[in-house]
């Protein structure tokens, strides 16, 4: 059986002059993530990403994406509230990462 497995969270790395990231109600912005452990080895392998079950303050729709260059992932985060959406730069972890592999029982 094949199922999708987490295997980490992605994380907002300080990179750049920007502090934080602001997406406004009703809008949706593409964010670029760092990715940790051996899974970011695999550049252009397909990853599910989703949301963090904790993590409330935005939503990430679960979406399949490929891991880029750099270590990194893209995916699109909906600002779906009536206020502005304030994402930190700060090593927050931001969406859970998942690979499809066998399931021997």
């Amino acid at each position: 059986a094949k199922k999708w497995f987490r295997v980490t969270n992605v994380v907002m790395q300080r990179r750049g002059s920007l502090e934080k990231i602001a997406i406004f109600p009703g809008k949706q912005l593409k964010l670029y993530a760092t990715i940790f452990g051996p899974v970011r080895k695999q550049k252009g392998k397909e990853v599910l990403i989703t949301r963090m079950p904790k993590n409330k303050e935005f939503h990430v729709s679960s979406q399949i994406v490929k891991i880029c260059e750099n270590d990194t992932v893209g995916f699109s985060v909906a600002n779906e509230g009536k206020s502005n959406l304030t994402i930190y730069k700060s090593g927050q972890d931001v969406a859970t990462l998942c690979v499809w592999a066998d399931v021997k029982l």
